[in-house]
């Protein structure tokens, strides 16, 4: 990146940072949204618990404890709402959360679904934390159950009743990481993306400078900036001096290097902050912070010696001409007297600079107006947009294969732990092992897939419903079995809308509330059905806002890189393809037709007089001119056909399946059109086609370049051919 471009490389990078820090630690908003969701978990936890104490039950030697617990539930809410806002406050409320959970398993009796809420405390981890952390909470997680388990519930399932507990509530956390984590990468790369497009939109191809629509963004903000601080902005027109006989004369390929000399000696004259941008063909402005007339004038008396002394010794010795305005007005009133400005030092002999008076013309300056001449509205060529949200579609199929595969081998592997109940009897060792044979089943199946589809997904999901039911009713006591209906209720948030969760999460309760009434024979079976289908609630519905929350941002994200892609393709004046995006095309093209053997047409075209229309009539009619022809060449090519702005008054016309016999005539219709509309405005065009043999790219452009230079020498408003040996008017 050029020098010139400080200020507004720094607002992109600056820009860019926010954007990573939003992904990597959550918002304001989004700890809002975290401590709302904590405040119902601690709110929920101690409802569930309110329902074991009034309910019907047999041993009523914990409710004392469990009034505590229930109190410090709500105390704890009340301290939470009222703290203030921070990362390091809702961290604090996951440790605090798994020290009420042990100690809830420690303490109730029966101990129903109480360690599913631990799962809560890893979810608000999982988005909040780092990895480290996240570690330590799942460690400190496990322990605590172990000890609240082993330390204070009878031994018969205590062993099956940690280790389940445990693995779901750690298998949750871990999915849940990973959404957010791998949602986070795509976040971070589409950032970049964005960083390089916008990089590529603010730039002009050759120079490397900031482009016409960049500059008076960024000059606007400048000239802003200079009148809140009581400064000046000087700004500065340039005009490299006789470069259009230089191009006719050595050839396109002379005149780009021309550009970029000049281009890297401005920069290299340039303080931080200074803004250097290429507006078309030879012309480029610079907008010099902190700086009146005199000063710009040092600076571009400075950059044009610099010039004439690097190129003294050369074939052709470059020199430029130079319009300098300051004051209160607006850019592109400045602009305009910059650029009388240089129209005066023009007339008075190139290779000086000329300051523009505070009010009229400068002096010796003479500007014809053109009749109609306002600054021209560009018709941006159509780009084909992308589906919304297709990337991060595409994450999540190969995310669903994944994350589908290892919950159906997990799942299969803690089903067997139900093996380890002394109790276990044969039929219930058979229908374990037929349940986890299942599930590995699927996860070979899932894992061949080439893409998983919304209706295989749905179909893992509802059979996983199936399988956690069929294992309640068959686990005699059920322990934690329940806890695993977790499982789909997070699959199913990972990768669908939230209707579609709320569905499955009432599939899910009526499915658990049958087999608690059906088959368990429960003394509590409400707070049975409570402490278990809560924590699921809570937790599948923080998933899915989650994932509604980071998915927005990707769709907001690809949606501004598909604005991105269009500006980095099209010139910001007329609305057609730029030069980079028409090399792209062009090495396309050249390829398809050396495969299928038909001919692909070039057509460089030229304004004729074009340097005159700006020196005579001002810019602004220069811009008009170049409007008109762009909406000429637009209207009258085919769907196939790609047209460009590669230059100054340069365009480029990409005919496939066209020999340039009949490319000739599309120059032909045009300079007819523009008879009709501007009969002093005229083109002259060079052809070249592949029908002969195969030619690169650069070989193509040589040769049209080539006749395009012959057909300016013959008088121009025509076409010559590459190779023909007659002019064609």
């Amino acid at each position: 990146m050029c020098p010139e471009t400080g200020q507004a490389a720094a607002a992109a990078a600056e820009e860019r940072e926010v954007g990573r820090e939003t992904t990597a630690a959550p918002s304001d908003d989004e700890l809002r949204l975290l401590r709302a969701r904590v405040l119902v978990m601690h709110l929920v936890g101690a409802f569930g618990l309110l329902c074991a104490v009034l309910g019907p039950d047999p041993d009523v030697s914990d409710h004392l404890a469990d009034w505590v617990l229930i109190a410090g539930l709500c105390l704890s809410a009340v301290v939470i709402r009222l703290l203030p806002l921070s990362a390091r406050v809702v961290r604090l409320t996951a440790v605090e959360m798994t020290f009420w959970v042990c100690a809830t398993v420690a303490i109730a009796r029966p101990t129903n679904g109480v360690p599913l809420y631990g799962a809560w405390a890893i979810l608000v981890a999982a988005y909040s934390v780092g990895n480290r952390d996240f570690a330590l909470l799942c460690l400190a997680n496990v322990v605590g159950l172990a000890i609240a388990v082993f330390g204070f519930l009878p031994p018969p399932t205590r062993l099956v009743l940690w280790l389940s507990s445990s693995i779901i509530i750690v298998l949750t956390g871990v999915a849940v990481r990973y959404l957010q984590s791998r949602t986070s990468r795509l976040v971070d790369e589409l950032w970049a993306v964005q960083g390089s497009l916008r990089d590529l939109a603010d730039h002009d191809p050759l120079t490397g400078l900031l482009n016409r629509r960049a500059f008076f963004e960024s000059a606007e903000v400048e000239l802003m900036r200079a009148r809140r601080a009581g400064t000046g902005v000087a700004v500065v027109v340039f005009d490299l001096d006789h470069l259009k006989q230089l191009n006719d004369t050595h050839g396109h390929a002379a005149g780009d290097q021309a550009l970029l000399q000049f281009a890297a000696i401005a920069s290299a004259e340039l303080r931080s902050g200074d803004l250097l941008a290429r507006l078309g063909g030879e012309e480029f402005a610079l907008a010099v912070h902190d700086a009146d007339q005199d000063a710009g004038r040092r600076v571009a008396e400075r950059i044009i010696g610099a010039l004439r002394g690097a190129t003294a010794t050369e074939s052709w010795p470059l020199s430029a001409s130079a319009g300098v305005a300051d004051g209160a007005g607006a850019l592109t009133e400045l602009l305009m007297r910059a650029d009388r400005a240089l129209y005066a030092a023009k007339l008075a002999g190139r290779g000086r600079v000329a300051l523009a008076l505070p009010e009229g013309p400068a002096v010796g300056e003479a500007v014809v107006p053109l009749p109609d001449a306002v600054r021209p509205v560009a018709r941006v060529e159509p780009v084909v947009k992308p589906e919304a949200g297709l990337v991060r579609r595409r994450a999540e199929i190969v995310s669903s294969q994944w994350v589908l595969t290892r919950v159906c081998a997990l799942g299969a592997l803690v089903m067997l732990t139900s093996l380890l109940l002394s109790n276990a009897t044969p039929a219930h060792t058979i229908a374990v092992l037929a349940l986890s044979a299942s599930l590995a089943v699927w996860a070979a199946v899932v894992s061949r897939l080439d893409s998983v589809s919304d209706r295989v997904l749905g179909a893992v999901v509802a059979y996983l419903v199936v399988v956690v039911a069929t294992a309640v009713a068959i686990n005699d006591p059920i322990v934690a079995t329940p806890y695993f209906f977790i499982i789909p209720a997070v699959v199913t948030a990972f990768y669908f809308p939230r209707a579609t969760v709320r569905a499955a999460l009432v599939a899910i309760s009526v499915v658990y509330g049958a087999v608690i009434v059906l088959w368990v024979h429960s003394p509590l079976p409400l707070s049975d059905f409570t402490t278990v289908i809560a924590p699921i609630w809570i937790a599948a519905l923080s998933v899915a806002g989650m994932r509604e929350q980071m998915t927005s941002l990707v769709d907001e994200l690809e949606e501004q890189l598909v604005q991105l892609d269009a500006l980095a393709q099209h010139d910001s004046l007329t609305g057609l393809l730029n030069r980079r995006a028409f090399e792209d095309r062009l090495t396309t093209e050249t390829r398809r037709s050396a495969r299928s053997q038909r001919p692909v047409s070039l057509v460089l075209i030229d304004i004729d007089h074009f340097k005159s229309v700006n020196d005579t009539h001002g810019h602004a009619a220069g811009d008009a001119a170049l409007v008109r022809v762009a909406d000429a060449l637009r209207n009258g090519r085919r769907s196939s056909d790609t047209v460009a702005r590669v230059g100054g008054e340069e365009f480029a016309l990409l005919l496939p399946d066209t020999p340039a016999a009949d490319a000739r005539a599309l120059v032909d219709r045009l300079n007819a059109a523009l008879a009709e509309t501007a009969p002093k405005l005229t083109v002259s065009a060079g052809v070249a086609d592949t029908s002969a043999t195969p030619l690169a790219p650069l070989d193509l452009l040589r040769l049209a370049d080539e006749a395009l230079y012959r057909a300016k020498n013959a008088g121009r408003a025509r076409a010559e051919i590459a190779g023909a040996s007659r002019h064609v008017a």
